[in-house]
C-alpha cells in the first residue's frame, strides 16, 4: 500500500460524508481534549484509493493511545480481494500503533465489504481471554444540505444545552432505550461507569440539546452529538410525546452543527429502530451505503488482555 496525501476538508469526496464531519468536529475542538484524530490515505497498485480514520484518546503516560473509533472507507466498487488486502494492512500494520484498552470500538465501512471487515476483526480477537465481542449494527444517515428552520415549541417548553449535570437523570432512559450491550442495568457499579462516561462526554465543547417543561427541572426530551460526528440518542419522555419535541431537537442540533462545521451532520441508528429512522428520513436525512458496527466488551473486563 502506498501512502497518499490527505485532501483538504473541502476536497473530500461527497461519498465519504463522515470524513468531513469527523474532521470538522476535531478542528473545532468539540471533542474531549484528550481525543486525537488521525486520517490516512493509501493507494494500491491498481490505483484504488482507501482511507482510514482513527479516533484515539491519550492514555496517561503510556506510549500507546487508546483506540476509540476506526472508520474504514473502502469503495463499494472495488473487488473483494482489494478490500481484503486493505483490511489486512490496517489490522496488521496500523492497529499495533494503538492500545485497545477500551470497552468498545466502532468500525465504519461501506456495506458491500461489511462482512469481510467484521470477520477479519473478530479473527484478530479470537483465542483471547475475553468474551466474544458483541456486534451492534447501525444504519448511517446524512443530513440534507438544505437545513430546515427551527420549530416553535409548545407553550411551557424551552430548549437549552444538555449538560453534564443531566447525566444522572438521562442515563437510565438511554441505557434502557438502546439495550446497551455489556451493561447490566441492575448493576450499580456498571451503571455508575456508564453515567460518568456520559457526563464526561457532555462536558466537552460539543453541543447536545434538551427541552425542559416549566413544571420540571429535569429535561423531558434530549438529543446528543458524538465524537464521530454523528447525532443520536434522541429520547422524549412518554408523557411529553406527540408534541413535536423530537423534530424540534433534530432541526436545532442539525442547524447548530451545520452552521459551525459548514457540512451536514450524520446520524446512526440500530437497524431495528424504525421509528427514529423514519423520523429522520422525514426531516430530509438520507440513508448512506455504510454500516456502523460497534464491538462491545463487558465494562468490567480488562481489555488490555487482548494485546
Amino acid at each position: 500500500m502506498e501512502p497518499i496525501p490527505i485532501p483538504n476538508l473541502d476536497d473530500i469526496p461527497p461519498t465519504y460524508p463522515v470524513f468531513k464531519i469527523d474532521l470538522a468536529f476535531y478542528k473545532l475542538g468539540w471533542n474531549n481534549e484528550s481525543d486525537m484524530v488521525s486520517l490516512k490515505g493509501y493507494k494500491n497498485p491498481k490505483g484504488t484509493e482507501f482511507y482510514v480514520l482513527f479516533i484515539a484518546r491519550k492514555n496517561g503516560d503510556e506510549n500507546l493511545n487508546s483506540l476509540i473509533s476506526m472508520n474504514l472507507f473502502i469503495p463499494n466498487e472495488c473487488s473483494s480481494d482489494e478490500a481484503l488486502e486493505f483490511v489486512n494492512y490496517v489490522y496488521n500494520d496500523l492497529l499495533p500503533e494503538y492500545d485497545l484498552n477500551v470497552r468498545s470500538i466502532r468500525l465504519l465501512c461501506q456495506s458491500a465489504h461489511k462482512d469481510l471487515a467484521i470477520s477479519r476483526f473478530e479473527e484478530k480477537f479470537s483465542g483471547t481471554l475475553c468474551q466474544r465481542p458483541e456486534l451492534v449494527d447501525h444504519h448511517l444517515m446524512v443530513a440534507p444540505t438544505a437545513i430546515k428552520e427551527d420549530m416553535l415549541l409548545p407553550t411551557g417548553y424551552t430548549m437549552h444545552y444538555l449538560k453534564a449535570k443531566h447525566a444522572e437523570y438521562i442515563t437510565p432512559f438511554w441505557a434502557s432505550d438502546i439495550g446497551i450491550v455489556g451493561i447490566d442495568l441492575d448493576n450499580p457499579k456498571q451503571m455508575n461507569v456508564f453515567r460518568q462516561n456520559i457526563a464526561n462526554d457532555l462536558n466537552t465543547k460539543r453541543s447536545s440539546f434538551a427541552i425542559f417543561h416549566e413544571d420540571s427541572d429535569n429535561p423531558v426530551a434530549w438529543i446528543r452529538s458524538y465524537p464521530n460526528g454523528c447525532i443520536g440518542s434522541i429520547h422524549v419522555v412518554d408523557s411529553h410525546r406527540g408534541k413535536g419535541l423530537a423534530r424540534a431537537l433534530i432541526r436545532r442540533i442539525t442547524r447548530h452543527i451545520y452552521d459551525a462545521c459548514k457540512t451536514p451532520p450524520c446520524a446512526n441508528f440500530h437497524f431495528d429502530n424504525k421509528a427514529s429512522i423514519n423520523l429522520f428520513l422525514s426531516e430530509g436525512f438520507e440513508m448512506q451505503p455504510f454500516n456502523y458496527i460497534r464491538f462491545f466488551w463487558n465494562v468490567n473486563f480488562d481489555v488490555k488482555q487482548l494485546k
